[in-house]
This record gives C-alpha cells, sequence and structure tokens, in this order.
C-alpha cells in the first residue's frame, strides 16, 4: 500500500506517510530457494536471502540484525535444521543477495512438504515461510550397483 492508502485504511490522512516509513523499517528477509537430492535421503538447500526493510541505527543498531533459519516437517513438527543468520548494516543498504547451502536428511515416503521459516530474532510478526514441496524431485535409485568381488588367491609366503 502506498501511504494514501495507509491513510485511509487508518481514517487519519496525516498519518499514513509516518505509518508506511515504520513499516519499511521492520526487519524482514524473503528467500528463494533451490532443492538438489544428493542421495536418497540427503537433500542440499540453497538458499537466496533478500533484504527488504530500510535500515535505522536507531531501531537496528550500527552493526547488524539476527534472523533465525529454521526447517520443519509440518506433519510431524520435527525440525531438520535451524541456524542463526546475521546481515549487516553494509548488507542491507546495498541490498545485497545473502546464499546459504545446507543439507538436510530425507525420509522416505517422502512428506509431502518441509517449511522453510525465515524470523527476526528481535522483532514478532516478521517471519518469511516457503513451503519446499517434493512433488517434481527425482531422487537417485535405491540399489547402488555394486562391482563383483574377484576371487583372491592367498600369495605363497615365498613371494612376500
Amino acid at each position: 500500500m502506498d501511504s494514501k492508502e495507509l491513510g485511509i485504511l487508518l481514517r487519519n490522512q496525516n498519518i499514513g506517510a509516518a505509518v508506511k516509513k515504520c513499516a519499511m523499517q521492520l526487519p524482514y528477509i524473503e528467500a528463494t530457494e533451490s532443492i538438489q537430492p544428493i542421495t536418497r535421503t540427503i537433500l542440499r538447500i540453497n538458499l537466496e536471502l533478500y533484504p527488504e526493510f530500510e535500515w535505522n541505527d536507531k531501531f537496528h543498531g550500527k552493526t547488524s540484525v539476527a534472523f533465525w533459519i529454521w526447517i520443519e516437517d509440518p506433519e510431524t513438527d520435527h525440525i531438520y535444521h535451524w541456524e542463526q543468520f546475521l546481515i549487516s548494516k553494509r548488507q542491507v543498504i546495498k541490498k545485497e543477495v545473502q546464499k546459504l547451502v545446507f543439507t538436510i536428511p530425507l525420509v522416505e515416503p517422502l512428506p509431502s512438504q518441509y517449511i522453510l521459516h525465515c524470523t527476526s530474532d528481535r522483532w514478532l510478526g516478521t517471519t518469511y515461510t516457503i513451503p519446499l514441496t517434493f512433488q517434481h524431485l527425482i531422487l537417485p535409485h535405491s540399489h547402488a550397483s555394486v562391482t563383483d568381488l574377484l576371487e583372491l588367491h592367498p600369495l605363497p609366503l615365498s613371494a612376500l
């Protein structure tokens, strides 16, 4: 919404711009993901994180803001990965894309989806979620091809 629409929604045209400015300073990160199976039971996740807020030293400090990133299975509430992520003032001002790569276990049968959450460490209501669906995921074969073992003959002691 623009500031005029916010003023109409709040029934006060004078504060629409101030509310818009404050809302843009809430620490918020958006993400894009790509998933790739490494084996049938291990999944690599590549994240690209985009800062979508305006930095203000008064609210965010002068160095960095912390975010938590975690992946859960919504059916079992099991958390497969979590980590804290710091984004610096310079990265936010320059709108730099940050990349994270990590692996998680993949259980069989495949769940319908996992959920990825990105949320601020100190601000409420700033969570970004992405569903990680596995419908079009092609997994490697479950049985690995094995080379036949050669018959070994013991060497005579004189050959040693």
